[in-house]
C-alpha cells in the first residue's frame, strides 16, 4: 500500500463530559470598596486553561484523569463615587482522579492502550461572583465544564479515487444541429409557453451531450419529437411550421445516433 494513501488520526475510545466547581468564600479585596459599589459584568473577565491532563489507567483497564486547571480573572469593581477597582487574580486548581466511564466496549490491541493519551476537546467556564462592601470581600462560584477524549494516534487506509476521465468532446456539427434545431423553434412556433417549454429541453440535451449522457439526451430529443409530432397531429393547421422544426430535430437525433455508432 502506498504512504498517500494512508492517513494519520486519532481514534476516539472515551469520551467524558466532567462538571468542576471552584468555590472561593470571603475573598479579600485589599483596596478598600465603598458601598453601594457592584461588579461590573461587562469589564469581568475569566479565562481558564487547561495546563495538564494526565491519563490513568488501572490493571483492569479502566480510566480516570488529572486536570490541572489555570485560571485567570479580571474583575472590576464600580464604585458610586470613586474609581473603578481593578483585580487581576490568576492561580492553578488541581482535580485528581476523575473516572472516565463512557468508553468503546471493543477491547483495544496492546500496541493502541501504549499510545492513549488524554485530550482536551471542549471547555467552557462561568463564573458567579457576589460583592460583600461590609466585609470587603467577594464570593465567587466557578463551574467549569470540560470534554476530555481518550484517543489514540493511528493510521488510516483510504480508498484510492481513481480520476474521473471526462467525457469525450462533443463534434461540432451535432451542436450546431440543435442549434439549427433552436432557431427553427424560435422562428416557427408562435405559442410562447410550448416554445420556451420546447427550448429549455433542447438546452437540457445540449447538456447532458457535454456531460457525455448520450443515451440520456437522445431520449429526451425523442421525447420533445413526440411533442411536436402531437402538436402536428392535433392541429393539422400548424403543419407546415412544425414539420419545419420536426425536420430539424431528426436531423439533430441523426447526429446523436453517430456518436453511439
Amino acid at each position: 500500500m502506498l504512504a498517500c494513501n494512508i492517513i494519520k488520526a486519532d481514534r476516539v475510545v472515551c469520551e467524558e463530559v466532567f462538571t468542576l466547581h471552584d468555590i472561593e468564600p470571603g475573598v479579600p479585596i485589599q483596596t478598600p470598596v465603598l458601598p453601594e459599589s457592584r461588579i461590573d459584568p461587562e469589564n469581568t473577565r475569566v479565562k481558564v486553561t487547561v495546563i495538564d491532563c494526565t491519563l490513568r489507567r488501572d490493571q483492569h483497564n479502566n480510566f480516570s484523569v488529572d486536570l490541572i486547571l489555570m485560571i485567570n480573572k479580571e474583575i472590576t469593581i464600580k464604585q458610586p463615587l470613586g474609581p473603578d477597582i481593578q483585580l487581576e487574580y490568576g492561580f492553578k486548581r488541581r482535580f485528581t482522579n476523575l473516572p472516565i466511564t463512557n468508553c468503546c466496549p471493543k477491547p483495544l490491541p496492546a500496541k493502541a492502550l501504549k499510545r492513549l493519551r488524554c485530550q482536551i476537546f471542549d471547555l467552557e467556564a462561568e463564573d458567579q461572583i457576589t460583592l460583600n462592601t461590609e466585609t470587603n470581600s467577594f464570593d465567587e462560584i466557578l463551574t467549569v465544564t470540560v470534554v476530555v477524549k481518550v484517543v489514540f494516534e493511528d493510521q488510516i487506509p483510504i480508498p484510492v479515487t481513481p480520476t474521473p476521465i471526462p467525457p469525450p468532446p462533443v463534434p461540432p456539427e451535432v451542436l450546431a444541429a440543435l442549434e439549427i434545431a433552436a432557431g427553427k423553434i424560435r422562428a416557427q412556433i408562435g405559442n410562447p409557453l410550448f416554445k420556451n417549454a420546447l427550448l429549455a429541453e433542447i438546452a437540457r440535451i445540449q447538456e447532458f451531450l457535454l456531460e457525455g449522457r448520450v443515451l440520456e439526451a437522445l431520449a429526451l430529443l425523442t421525447a420533445v419529437k413526440e411533442q411536436v409530432q402531437h402538436s402536428i397531429n392535433i392541429s393539422p393547421g400548424i403543419r407546415i411550421p412544425f414539420n419545419l422544426v420536426l425536420g430539424d430535430l431528426i436531423a439533430a437525433e441523426k447526429e446523436i445516433i453517430a456518436l453511439l455508432l
